[in-house]
């Protein structure tokens, strides 16, 4: 773990002198932006005028996948296709041009086996493999539909100053690095840090300087999508989860480092509840090395087995190949976690290793197709040392 991490702080630092110098953000950008998706040149001009009128930002996300396993655990699907939405509304509630507003957030998502065995709850494909990491972190499941968030914030101190509470979806302020658009969950989001949606919390973040900021989060733990997040019998527990980010060499370089704390109510072997309490700490850097290429690493542990991950290492890549058509990318990630081992999920493969490789091709403004390829080496719970997942997703999106 440790040659890992020297291996990619060391390539990240040779990278140094080939990276062409980026602005750093202006001050209040990074809270602002990190909350906000503001319309840009290549929006639609509808979003646009919308969002200059009416104070409207959304995302909206239609795909159609095609996914087949192989070596899957008996009883599950080889090939599967699915359907998968995911939608974001900002709503500008109370304007305010220098200091931000108050604004409305709220996250859907939902995903639907498309034949009747991709729709089996019993074998559905992304528990097939017996991974930790998890297969596909855009699948609830063969027919879910969820509010991940509603959520209101409030921007104060010239937009450097962000507080948001409701039901709030956890990653959509902290870990949020930016590299290609992976399907693995432990890729896309921490496995360590405890980073819940559907569960009420209080997100605050300022912004220090133009270089630094900090983030704070008290979130409740283990309200299941769908159920009320004010009901306290929904809950498990509790976490509190911090941020520093530091941005360097000339803009092109983010560092992020999260302390947390978390309690949780989780079943013992002897079938009752045991309350467990878990301190942790995750980091990360991303690194642009010039207009085609940006790297990452991140790295976590955790003192107890009650999150996903209790260890966690990743590195990757993001590759503009083709200089005519900046928005295809290649993507590479490769991880290695170790699994929480509780008494409903028995570790069997201390930790498993994860190559993922997928190409993104935009056909359109609004349409993309993208392939993927998962090979996972030791599932962590299961007697095996091979699997894999190869899969194809068309997706429309305004």
């Amino acid at each position: 773990m440790k040659k890992l991490l020297l291996s990619a702080a060391l390539f990240l630092g040779l990278c140094a002198n080939m990276t062409p110098a980026q602005d750093t953000p202006a001050p209040g950008n990074i809270v602002y932006d990190t909350n906000m998706f503001p319309a840009g040149e290549s929006a639609p001009a509808f979003k646009r005028a919308a969002d200059e009128k009416w104070g409207t930002q959304w995302f909206f996300e239609l795909v159609y996948g095609f996914w087949a396993l192989d070596n899957a655990m008996p009883g599950y699907n080889n090939t599967n296709h699915v359907a998968i939405l995911y939608a974001i509304l900002n709503q500008r509630l109370i304007q305010d041009d220098i200091n931000g507003g108050t604004w409305l957030r709220m996250d859907i998502a939902g995903s639907w086996g498309l034949d009747r065995a991709s729709a089996s709850e019993s074998s559905f494909y992304v528990n097939g493999i017996g991974m930790c990491s998890g297969l596909h972190t855009d699948i609830l499941g063969p027919h879910d539909l969820a509010l991940l968030e509603v959520s209101v914030k409030h921007f104060l101190a010239g937009k450097r100053v962000a507080i948001t509470a409701g039901m709030i979806k956890l990653n959509n302020y902290m870990d949020r690095v930016g590299h290609a658009r992976f399907t693995n969950d432990n890729f896309e989001s921490s496995g360590v840090l405890p980073l819940p949606y559907n569960n009420l919390a209080i997100v605050v973040q300022g912004e220090i300087d133009r270089r630094n900021w900090v983030t704070g989060a008290i979130t409740r733990m283990g309200t299941p999508w769908g159920s009320n997040p004010f009901n306290a019998k929904h809950a498990n527990g509790y976490a509190i989860v911090g941020e520093y980010g530091h941005i360097f060499a000339d803009g092109n370089a983010t560092a992020r480092i999260s302390p947390f704390f978390c309690s949780q109510d989780t079943p013992g072997r002897d079938g009752n509840d045991h309350q467990h309490n878990a301190v942790g700490i995750f980091g990360s850097i991303e690194y642009t090395v010039n207009h085609m290429a940006k790297v990452y690493a991140r790295a976590g542990i955790a003192s107890g087995d009650y999150q996903r991950c209790s260890q966690e290492f990743s590195a990757g890549a993001t590759l503009h190949l083709t200089p005519s058509r900046p928005n295809d990318y290649l993507g590479l990630g490769f991880g290695i976690f170790k699994g929480a081992d509780t008494a409903t999920s028995s570790l069997v493969n201390e930790y498993e290793k994860v190559l993922e490789c997928m190409y993104r091709v935009q056909l359109s403004q609004y349409f993309y197709l993208a392939p993927y390829f998962q090979l996972i080496n030791d599932p962590a719970y299961r007697d095996t040392n091979y699997a894999s997942a190869t899969g194809i997703q068309a997706g429309f999106v305004f």
